[in-house]
C-alpha cells in the first residue's frame, strides 16, 4: 500500500478586502477590480486549503516542501488562465506566520468573519 507523505488544497477563491487595508495594498491586491469610489474589494485569487502530512515523514516532508509544490501548481494555472496572487489562510501561531513569511507570503488581513489571518504571496 502507498504511503501518502503529504498534501495539499488549491482552488480558486474570492478574497474580500477590508477597507482598513491601505489603498496601495488595496490596489495591488484588486488590480482591474479596484473601485476607488466604494473601498469594497472583492478580488479572485488562488487559495491554498488544506494541507497536511504524515507525521512519520516529518523529516522527508515538511510544510515549506508543500508549500512550494502549491505554489508551483499556482503558477501553472495562472499561465493558463492568469492571476495576480495566491492566498493562504491560518491561525495567528507564531511559528506557522514567520514560516509563511519566510516563504514570501506578506500578511494582509485578519478575516473578522473566520478568524484567521489572510496572507498573500504576488506572482
Amino acid at each position: 500500500m502507498p504511503l501518502i507523505l503529504g498534501y495539499f488544497t488549491l482552488a480558486l477563491g474570492l478574497m474580500d478586502i477590508s477597507p482598513s487595508v491601505s489603498r496601495t495594498k488595496q490596489k495591488k491586491l484588486a488590480g482591474l477590480f479596484f473601485d476607488k469610489d466604494t473601498r469594497e474589494q472583492r478580488t479572485p485569487c488562488y487559495l491554498i486549503g488544506q494541507i497536511g502530512r504524515d507525521d512519520r515523514c516529518g523529516e522527508l516532508v515538511d510544510g515549506g516542501f508543500l508549500i512550494d509544490a502549491a505554489l508551483v501548481m499556482a503558477m501553472m494555472a495562472r499561465e493558463k488562465v492568469g492571476g495576480l496572487f495566491v492566498r493562504i489562510d491560518c491561525a495567528r501561531i507564531d511559528g506557522l506566520m514567520r514560516m509563511y513569511e519566510r516563504l514570501g507570503f506578506e500578511w494582509i488581513q485578519r478575516n473578522e468573519a473566520n478568524g484567521l489571518e489572510e496572507l498573500v504571496q504576488f506572482f
